[in-house]
């Protein structure tokens, strides 16, 4: 009998511990799942804001050179010139709207943010190209 109760005993306890060992594995694969989440959102976070940084720098360079259209213009083609100047100084100021959202981005609100950094790339490429781009091309390789 007391061999019995000893075999019990013994078997409750490797149960016990096996059982432990299971959830054990189950949480350590959980965390890992969602550490790997993290680390893709990061690496598409760090991506956008490289991204938007080259827009800022992309749109700066087309202010400067409007800019510098505009001291040699003609009084006929000024008008055309301005028009553009401010409409890519309304762009400048978005994207920089845009940028900060896109550093500050948690995955709650990523697809929000996506949203307005796929706009955004649009208008950059529009104002700097001298060919229209469609949008959905122009997100085909923001993506």
């Amino acid at each position: 009998m007391r061999k019995t109760i000893f075999f019990l005993g013994l078997m409750l306890l490797v149960a016990t511990s096996w059982t432990a060992c299971k959830d054990t594995a189950a949480v350590q694969e959980e965390t890992v799942t969602e550490t790997g989440m993290d680390s893709i959102f990061l690496a598409k976070r760090a991506d956008a804001v490289h991204n938007m940084n080259a827009y800022a720098q992309a749109i700066y360079l087309k202010i400067q050179e409007l800019e510098n259209e505009l001291t040699s213009a003609s009084d006929a083609t000024k008008a055309g010139i301005t028009a553009e100047l401010e409409k890519c100084k309304n762009i400048q100021s978005r994207v920089e709207d845009v940028r900060r959202s896109v550093s500050a981005a948690t995955p709650e609100v990523w697809e929000k943010v996506k949203g307005d950094f796929d706009d955004i790339h649009y208008d950059v490429r529009m104002a700097i190209s001298k060919t229209p781009v469609s949008k959905e091309n122009a997100n085909k390789i923001s993506n």
